[in-house]
């Protein structure tokens, strides 16, 4: 109980993304290494990368937060190591 509190007191909700843009709560479809991968962007306790679940704090999310379709983004050292191909709610 005293986990659940402390995370209700510091709990912030981060402002919605713009319609075309990846953030939390996004549904990203992505090409990474040649293989086409579909995600959701999510909180920390929901994370669940087997599930397609990536927490908004990890590398992977934060490379895709604020990318548009069809944008090239730097990851793992390459600068277009990334190719975003749709992104939804």
């Amino acid at each position: 109980m005293r986990y659940w509190r402390q995370r209700l007191a510091t709990a912030q909700v981060p402002p919605p993304p713009a319609e075309d843009e990846v953030g939390f709560a996004s549904r990203v479809t992505f090409r990474l290494n040649k293989a086409r991968r579909a995600v959701q962007i999510v909180g920390e306790d929901e994370a669940d990368p087997a599930a397609g679940l990536l927490g908004l704090q990890s590398p992977l999310a934060q490379a895709l937060i604020g990318a548009g379709e069809g944008d090239l983004l730097p990851f793992g050292g390459k600068d277009d190591a990334i190719e975003v191909i749709s992104v939804g709610r």
